[in-house]
């Protein structure tokens, strides 16, 4: 029997029998990185920043144990991913250390598709303001 339980089967992490449920372990990761793309969008400004930000994170993964690589996230992000952290400090407090470094690789590669999504969004905005020259929305252009 898993050491933390009852905490994996509130969380969906385990059946009743306590076999892991893969699948929900990989959704929460991809909602994690979804919930952490959307503070960065609109934390940081520009696909440069977005880009460091990125850079930086992927070397704290590298650098840092999983213990302190959720703490990564707030002192990255801002205060306002205090809730990511202490999401992925708790998530890895009860699954076991194979089960968390798969966690964390599934969240960073959907954090890598969301940031890459906001940045081709952001790109395809631009491009199309400085074809309709520059104007904003609700001014006459071209």
């Amino acid at each position: 029997m898993r050491k933390y339980f009852m905490e994996l089967f509130v969380m969906g992490f385990v059946d009743s029998v306590g076999n892991l449920i893969e699948e929900n372990i990989l959704r929460d990761a991809q909602k994690t990185a979804a919930l952490t793309a959307k503070i960065m969008g609109e934390n940081m400004n520009g696909t440069r920043e977005l880009e460091l930000f990125m850079n930086k994170l992927l070397c704290a993964w590298m650098v840092c144990s999983d213990e302190s690589f959720s703490r990564c996230v707030t002192c990255l992000v801002g205060e306002d991913a205090a809730s990511v952290e202490e999401h992925l400090w708790t998530v890895g407090s009860v699954l076991e250390d194979d089960e968390y470094s798969d966690y964390i690789s599934e969240y960073l590669l959907a954090l890598i598709v969301e940031v890459a999504n906001m940045t081709r969004d952001q790109m395809i905005e631009n491009f199309m303001r400085f074809m309709s020259g520059g104007l904003g929305d609700g001014e006459d252009g071209m």
